[in-house]
């Protein structure tokens, strides 16, 4: 299915399962769609280790104007406790020359949130999300 919009992207899911002893572990393909015309890709594994749970998306899309073409590229990793408890986020996104990265980890009682682009990095403390939310593999269960 294709839904034309500028700022909706279809995805045609492609999926494979990976050869794996868990159920859990998945590779999945997409294609991402944009009035009409392949513009990129998404690929996300999920595999499960212990108890750990790891999410891992990648996505990387080109987008034009005139002769100009834009290239973004982003990559996320959510690891999770077999429980749904999460651990730690890191975020990794393209859109020029120097990448931004921000990891998130989660702790008692606040995250920590690291975030760095070049040379620079500054770190800050958050409150934990309000209940009512799931880490990705929880959310899909």
């Amino acid at each position: 299915m294709k839904i034309r919009s500028l700022l909706v992207c279809a995805l045609l899911i492609l999926p494979t399962i990976a050869s794996s002893a868990s159920a859990q572990d998945t590779d999945r393909w997409y294609e991402i769609w944009m009035a009409g015309s392949r513009s990129g890709w998404s690929h996300e594994v999920v595999t499960a280790e212990d108890d750990r749970i790891t999410t891992r998306n990648e996505m990387q899309m080109s987008v034009g104007r005139a002769d100009q073409a834009v290239s973004i590229r982003s990559t996320s990793e959510f690891i999770e406790s077999a429980s749904g408890e999460p651990i730690e986020v890191t975020i990794t996104q393209k859109l020029g020359d120097t990448p931004i990265e921000a990891t998130y980890v989660f702790g008692d009682s606040d995250v920590r949130l690291t975030s760095t682009q070049g040379d620079k990095t500054q770190e800050t403390t958050l409150p934990l999300p309000e209940d009512g939310w799931l880490p990705p593999a929880a959310a899909s269960r």
